[in-house]
């Protein structure tokens, strides 16, 4: 049975990104970091329609458990088309606080080139009350990348990691699952995407074996797009 899930999980990942000509993201060895909880794996939909090219298949975030207490986001853009993450946005109000950040003055292992910051601007994400249910931002784990925006962001290539300590008697487990039941998600603001540099913002989705066991007939992109519109409020 765990084969059978390993080559589905392959499947997926290698039908939803190759099928828009993006690689798979830049690897990095996260064993040491875990501890008991398995990591979790997290895509994301665009919300927005400013940029004529959906790069929504090159974004991810690992989710790993580094001591009991504690948890790491590592966000990844795996690149190839021109784009920086310069905001991210959480909606938690109960289980986490941000502990530290892993970039290129915080930390140990950050990418030179990526610089982060507590706080966002905007405050909230771009775009996050026009979907159902609304996003909505928990500033204090809010954060955004210094200046130049772009160029400190998350570029093709590069990791962040965000460290949170996990609050009132909750795991990384509940962190997980709060994540795959969406009572926890994560927002995007993207940058200088393509040609025409222009922004998006994006939400995370439930992980692949998730969406596999619960969409059953309808198919991954049949699910991408039934599930965006479901946001949007559209039949």
């Amino acid at each position: 049975m765990r084969s059978i899930l390993s080559v589905i999980v392959a499947l997926f990942v290698l039908f939803g990104l190759s099928s828009q000509g993006i690689s798979t993201p830049i690897p990095y060895d996260s064993s040491s970091q875990a501890t008991s909880s398995s990591p979790s794996q997290h895509s994301f939909v665009r919300i927005t329609n400013n940029s004529s090219t959906d790069v929504a298949a090159q974004f991810s975030v690992e989710v790993i458990e580094v001591v009991p207490g504690q948890i790491r986001f590592w966000y990844t853009n795996a690149g190839p088309v021109p784009s920086s993450i310069t905001g991210i946005y959480l909606t938690d109000n109960s289980l986490l606080e941000i502990a530290d950040l892993i970039d290129a003055d915080d930390g140990i292992g950050g990418d030179l080139g990526v610089d982060f910051s507590q706080g966002a601007r905007p405050k909230t994400l771009p775009g996050g009350n026009a979907i159902s249910p609304s996003f909505a931002t928990n500033e204090s784990l809010a954060i955004n990348s210094d200046a130049p925006r772009a160029s400190k962001g998350i570029n093709p290539g590069e990791t962040l990691g965000v460290t949170f300590n996990i609050m009132n008697g909750n795991t990384a487990d509940d962190v997980s699952s709060s994540l795959t039941n969406h009572s926890l998600r994560i927002g995007l603001h993207v940058q200088a995407i393509g040609e025409d540099g222009d922004s998006d913002s994006f939400i995370s989705i439930p992980e692949p074996v998730t969406i596999l066991f619960t969409t059953v007939g309808l198919g991954i992109m049949g699910w991408r797009k039934k599930y965006l519109q479901q946001l949007l409020g559209k039949s």
